[in-house]
């Protein structure tokens, strides 16, 4: 039983040490800026964003000031309060183990002590905190120690008081940590309090127990932090909520039995993971401020554990409609970030955050939903809406995650669709399912850089990046185009019985060269410059391979392929002679 109290008050001393050590420098911030606030009265524009975490209305640019720095003896006196609280809270523990051991104390004074002597450490912090700020704070923090170990102590050791109890208990202790940070607008003793109140349910061992109660607790405590955030914005708080509820739920997972169990279970995790999203935009579209980079953390995280717990859960209900899910949580995180971007574009961090979550979800919903040439085509439809949303919207990230999307679709098409693995005796060019996928493929891709290219040259200013990616996908859809073309030409020789030397060739050659004259062509009528310079480099491209396939064709071929080639090549010259007045100006 003593190692058993040991090694509990080991674990709040290590979170106690860790919590006092991360958020000195965080309180001494906050003092500087309400410091250095009381010293200025400019006039204070309304509506400007601002990355302040402690106030609810703008904070005037600091001013510059000196800033005090403890000596090494000022933080040694701090470092030796902590170790005499903790030196305290063992001998309160010791003390009421051996209290409980000889029956010298009966059970309402055994509570009344520990809860008497915590109750009177964080007055007296309260007492002191006008003089002595850091030493009331080592006080109180002791002092809910104390509390907190007393609750453990009775209902773990000894079993004097029952689970309900030590659930009251705990949840009390929380409210008064919380509380006090509330009302000073401190954030440790919120800390404290938050974490001793989810560390409850594993010190009095409710695993055995209906984890509705354990769950409705947990949705108490969470909602309380949401609450707070509405006064004060305390991501470390919000970090050890989440952290506190992930533990808890990963707890109960592996012991999930009927479908009815996994409902009500997933309609819990749904409440957390609302709460948590809603932390985690609730400064941004409420208050007009940005985002700071713990806050893309907190949502990556929140989006992570509730994809993957979900999945779990719900994937052995609804097998058949789990891509469906997860559709529908990508379609929520693209509603939040369209409904982000047009309250704050300013805020950089969360108008790329979300819509990434709701690319990521959606990419994934596909596999899970689809299979088979489906995975492709659904992956290629997704990219070409998400760049059709960019333009919509004017969103220049979407199109990245667009192009992206695009790439990944056409990864799965040529792993599944490069070669045709059907029956060589019935194939007939373009009229097969290969032709058809990459066709479509190649089509997204032309949809693409057409939004790209018009994108690139909104309100008559060319945009380079966006050009550059016109470009760049013009020239990944050619390559795919000249290799269908290349590959159906190839199966359809395949099946003739008898084959003339360069008859295959010869015709390839024809082929890319009408497909140039076509973007040529194109070029002019649509009045797109890129057209015509893909349609001319592939003329380049069809010139190199026509010289080195003339000397391996037979002489007819030879002939053939020579004048054909020449007759296209000089239509498409005679188009830029006719038009050269023109083409300047498109």
């Amino acid at each position: 039983m003593s190692m058993t109290i040991i090694i509990s008050l080991a674990i709040v001393l290590g979170f106690y040490l860790t919590i006092a050590g991360r958020l000195k420098t965080l309180e001494e911030a906050v003092s500087k800026l309400q410091g250095e606030g009381s010293q200025q009265q400019p006039e204070v524009q309304p509506q400007q964003p601002t990355q302040t975490m402690y106030q609810k209305v703008e904070v005037p640019q600091p001013l510059k000031v000196e800033v005090r720095h403890e000596s090494s003896e000022e933080t040694f006196g701090k470092t030796l309060g902590i170790i005499g609280i903790f030196a305290v809270l063992f001998g309160i523990g010791f003390f009421l183990k051996f209290a409980f051991d000889n029956n010298l104390i009966g059970i309402t004074g055994r509570l009344l002590i520990g809860v008497g002597l915590g109750t009177l450490v964080i007055v007296l912090g309260w007492l002191i905190k006008a003089k002595y700020q850091v030493f009331s704070y080592l006080l109180s923090g002791g002092g809910i120690g104390v509390l907190f170990v007393t609750s453990y102590t009775a209902h773990v050791l000894y079993n004097v008081i029952s689970v309900p109890t030590a659930f009251l208990l705990f949840g009390i202790i929380t409210i008064i940590s919380v509380g006090l940070s509330i009302f000073d607008g401190k954030m440790l003793l919120a800390c404290i309090g938050v974490a001793g109140g989810f560390f409850a349910p594993f010190l009095i061992s409710v695993g055995n127990e209906n984890f509705i109660p354990l769950f409705s607790y947990i949705l108490i405590i969470n909602v309380g932090v949401v609450g707070i955030a509405y006064i004060y914005r305390w991501l470390a708080l919000h970090y050890i909520a989440f952290i506190g509820t992930i533990f808890s739920v990963m707890a109960w997972l592996s012991g999930l039995g009927n479908d009815s169990d996994r409902i009500l279970f997933f309609s819990f995790v749904a409440l957390y993971f609302i709460v948590f999203l809603g932390l985690s935009t609730f400064h941004h579209l409420f208050r007009k401020e940005l985002s700071t980079p713990g806050d893309t953390g907190f949502i990556g995280l929140n989006a992570l554990w509730f994809g993957v717990v979900s999945y779990i859960v719900l994937n052995p209900i609804i097998p058949d409609a789990m891509g469906l899910f997860v559709f529908g949580v990508a379609c929520l995180y693209f509603t939040l970030s369209y409904i982000s971007f047009i309250t704050l574009k300013e805020d950089k961090i969360l108008n790329v955050t979300l819509p990434l979550i709701g690319v990521i979800y959606l990419t994934i919903a596909i596999p899970i939903q689809f299979n088979g040439e489906w995975l492709a085509v659904m992956w290629l439809i997704e990219a070409f809406c998400l760049c059709l949303a960019a333009y919509t919207i004017n969103g220049k990230k979407l199109y990245i995650y667009g192009i992206i999307v695009y790439f990944i679709g056409l990864v799965r098409l040529f792993y599944s669709e490069a070669v045709y693995r059907g029956d060589f005796d019935s194939f007939l060019p373009v009229f097969n399912g290969r032709f058809v996928l990459f066709a479509f493929a190649i089509l997204c891709g032309f949809g693409i850089a057409g939004i790209l290219y018009s994108a690139a040259r909104r309100e008559q200013k060319i945009n380079e990046d966006l050009n550059i990616l016109t470009v760049f996908i013009g020239i990944v859809t050619q390559v795919i185009t000249l290799f269908l073309i290349t590959s159906e030409i190839h199966y359809f020789y395949k099946t003739q019985e008898l084959l003339v030397a360069g008859q295959e060739s010869m015709m390839v050659s024809i082929v890319w060269a009408l497909y140039a004259a076509l973007l040529t062509v194109l070029g002019f009528v649509l009045r797109v410059r890129i057209l015509r310079y893909l349609g001319l480099s592939l003329f380049v491209l069809t010139a190199a391979k026509l010289f080195v396939d003339l000397w391996a064709l037979g002489p007819l071929y030879r002939i053939v392929t020579s004048i054909v080639f020449g007759v296209i090549a000089l239509i498409c010259s005679f188009l830029y002679a006719r038009f050269k007045n023109h083409i300047k100006n498109w």
